[in-house]
C-alpha cells in the first residue's frame, strides 16, 4: 500500500472512529437525562400536614387533601380509624358531608400515585359542637306570679297575672312570649304573643290539666282533666279522650314537632293524636307512683313521663339521663325539654330547677313564703 493510500485509510478510519465516538456520546447524552428523570420520580408522594381544618357539628363540611411529590393522579384510601359520622372520604382525596357528632377523629390515610408508589400519614379532624343558644324557662306560681330564668340575656320577667292559680305554661318557639292557663280555663299572655282565647267555665268544670303550643307558635291546645282537647288559633283539635273517671284523669299534654300531641293520664296511660302514636305507658299502680307530666322530644320520636317524686320513664327514641343538677326536694310539678334537644328540666313545687342530659344549669326560682310553683315551660 502506498503512503498516500495509508494516509487515506487512516483518515477514513479516524473519521469512522470519531463518528462512532460522537454517536456514542450522543447516545449517552440522550439516555442520561431520562434515566435521571426516572430516578427522581421513584420518590413516593408525601401527604401534607397532620391536622385538617375543623368542622362544626350539623354544618356542611368539605376539604381537599393535598400531597407533594410522586406522579399524579393520586388515589386516597383509609388505612385505620374512621372519619367522623356523617363524613365520607373519596378516592380522589376529599372529605365531605355533615358531621353528626362533636369530637376528635384520628385517621391513618394511604396515598397511591400513578406509578403505584405509596405512603401513609396520620391526621386528626376536630368536629366542634354546635353553639348552644340561650335557654329560657318561664315559671308560674299558684298565686299567679310569672317569672323567668335563663342563660345569655333572657327576657326579664316578673309579672302578677289576674288569672289566679296557674296550672300550665306554653312558651312560644321564639321565646318572645308565653301563654299561661289557670284552673278555670282562662288564658293570660306574657310578652309579644297573641291571646287566642281560653276554655269556658262550663267546659272547664272538670278542671284544666295543661296547655301546649303548636310547632309554629300560631296557636295552642288546652286539655281538661276529663280528656277534652280544645284548639285555639291555628292549632286545631286532633282528638280527645272521653268518659274518663277521676282516677284516670288527664294530668298533662305535650306537643310534637309533627304537629300532634300526647296526653298522659293519672294511671300512666299515654295516647297520641294527630298522626303520632304512643310508644308505651307507665303502669302507675304497679310502680305505686303518681304521674306528674309528660314532655316530647324536640326531634325524633319519643317522650318522657315523670312522676311527682322525680322518677322518669322514657319511651320511643327518648334517652335516659342521669341527674346533672342538685338533689330534688319538693314535688315535681313540670317537665320540659331543653333547647339542646338532648335533655330536659324537672321543676319542683319549691322552685328547684333540675337539669338532665345536656340541659344547661339554671338558677332556682325564688318564690314568696306560702306560694309554690305550679307550672313551667321552655322555648324549644
Amino acid at each position: 500500500m502506498t503512503r498516500l493510500a495509508q494516509m487515506s485509510f487512516a483518515l477514513v478510519a479516524g473519521t469512522r472512529r470519531a463518528a462512532i465516538a460522537g454517536a456514542c456520546a450522543l447516545v449517552l447524552m440522550l439516555t442520561t437525562s431520562p434515566v435521571g428523570a426516572a430516578i427522581r420520580a421513584t420518590a413516593p408522594p408525601v401527604i401534607s400536614g397532620t391536622t385538617l381544618p375543623a368542622a362544626t357539628q350539623g354544618s356542611s363540611y368539605s376539604v381537599a387533601l393535598s400531597a407533594t411529590g410522586g406522579t399524579a393522579p393520586y388515589t386516597w384510601s383509609l388505612l385505620t380509624g374512621a372519619v367522623p359520622l356523617g363524613l365520607v372520604l373519596s378516592s380522589v382525596g376529599t372529605i365531605a358531608g355533615i358531621p353528626g357528632a362533636a369530637g376528635t377523629a384520628t385517621i391513618a390515610l394511604r396515598i397511591t400515585d400513578a406509578l403505584g408508589l405509596t405512603s401513609t400519614a396520620t391526621l386528626s379532624l376536630v368536629v366542634r359542637p354546635l353553639p348552644i343558644p340561650p335557654q329560657q324557662l318561664v315559671f308560674g306560681s299558684s298565686s299567679g306570679v310569672v317569672t323567668s330564668e335563663g342563660t345569655g340575656t333572657p327576657t326579664a320577667l316578673s309579672q302578677q297575672l289576674p288569672t289566679g292559680h296557674v296550672v300550665g305554661i306554653a312558651v312560644s318557639p321564639t321565646g318572645r312570649g308565653s301563654w299561661v292557663v289557670n284552673s278555670t280555663g282562662r288564658v293570660a299572655t306574657v310578652g309579644g304573643v297573641v291571646n287566642y282565647g281560653g276554655v269556658s267555665a262550663r267546659r272547664a268544670s272538670s278542671g284544666i290539666a295543661g296547655i301546649a303550643v303548636n310547632p309554629t307558635g300560631t296557636g295552642y291546645w288546652i286539655v281538661t282533666k276529663s280528656g277534652h282537647v280544645y284548639g285555639f288559633g291555628a292549632a286545631r283539635s286532633r282528638g280527645s279522650l272521653s268518659g274518663l273517671k277521676r282516677r284516670n284523669a288527664v294530668v298533662g299534654i305535650t306537643s310534637t314537632p309533627r304537629g300532634g300531641y300526647y296526653l298522659v293520664q293519672a294511671n300512666g296511660k299515654v295516647t297520641g293524636f294527630g298522626g303520632v302514636r304512643a310508644h308505651g305507658s307507665v303502669a302507675a299502680r304497679r310502680y305505686h307512683v303518681t304521674i306528674s307530666g309528660i314532655a316530647s322530644m324536640t326531634s325524633g320520636s319519643g317522650y318522657w313521663v315523670v312522676t311527682t317524686t322525680g322518677r322518669v320513664f322514657r319511651f320511643g327514641n327518648a334517652r335516659s339521663y342521669r341527674l346533672s343538677g342538685p338533689v330534688a326536694s319538693g314535688t315535681i310539678v313540670a317537665i320540659t325539654p331543653a333547647i339542646t334537644g338532648v335533655g330536659f328540666y324537672l321543676v319542683t313545687s319549691l322552685g328547684l330547677v333540675l337539669p338532665y342530659g345536656t340541659a344547661l344549669h339554671l338558677p332556682n326560682v325564688g318564690i314568696a313564703a306560702g306560694d309554690s310553683i305550679a307550672g313551667a315551660g321552655a322555648a324549644v
